[in-house]
């Protein structure tokens, strides 16, 4: 089994609460605010650097710098609008959350890092595929200046965009790298080829609405065929 990836700072101090709230607030970002997700990319995070501990101090500062700027995501074009009260009450479950990992050092995930990156893999993947389905709650669609078929697997795996943080660059570079190993085993289960139409759909479909760019090479880079 191979161990969590490390950064070259691995046993370097926290960071500042500043960088820390970048890293919480693209967390909420690729979770959407789904707490099982979000939390598996803050253990993602935790494995990556054990030597991270906090106090509620720092959490607290943390969460007064994120507060801010997620009510101006939600409040967005780009999503329905969230009452402030609703923000709230949700930020605080994912302060909890955060003082269970990084204050308490309780962690959830066991086994492998494959097996926790191909669970976080299979995650963005559902999520792409909901928001692309006109009967889902969550629908993309019908909303002024929202790219109806953006797609995390497509802009953060395939096309290796930056997420805006460097924890979740390297941990999509961890999944591209298993990528193969997950199709390759995805093809010879029965339910697990349900994952690849997934995946096939959500190419396909952001293909389509983005003619003018070019993933071919990426795709067969990575042994994707659609």
């Amino acid at each position: 089994m191979k161990d969590f990836p490390t950064f070259k700072e691995e046993f370097a101090p926290l960071p500042a609460p500043e960088e820390m709230a970048k890293v919480i607030f693209v967390t909420y970002s690729l979770s959407q605010g789904n707490p099982i997700f979000h939390s598996q990319l803050l253990e993602y995070v935790r494995g990556a650097h054990p030597n991270w501990s906090a106090d509620p101090a720092y959490s607290e500062e943390v969460f007064r710098l994120v507060e801010p700027r997620v009510k101006k995501f939600l409040n967005s074009k780009n999503h329905r609008n969230i009452p402030d009260e609703t923000i709230d009450d949700d930020l605080r479950e994912k302060r909890l959350d955060f003082e269970r990992i990084f204050v308490f050092g309780k962690t959830e995930e066991e086994g492998s890092i494959e097996i926790h990156l191909a669970k976080i893999y299979f995650m963005i993947l559902n999520q792409d595929s909901t928001y692309i389905s006109p009967t889902n709650p969550h629908y993309r669609g019908g909303r002024p200046g929202k790219d109806t078929y953006d797609s995390h697997i497509v802009r953060f795996l395939i096309k290796k965009m930056g997420t805006g943080s460097k924890e979740f660059d390297q941990m999509f570079e961890e999944i591209r790298n298993l990528l193969p190993h997950i199709i390759s085993l995805s093809q010879a289960d029965p339910e697990a080829r349900l994952e690849l139409e997934n995946l096939s759909q959500v190419i396909s479909a952001w293909q389509e609405k983005h003619p003018d760019q070019d993933i071919s090479a990426q795709l067969e880079e990575l042994g994707i065929k659609i």
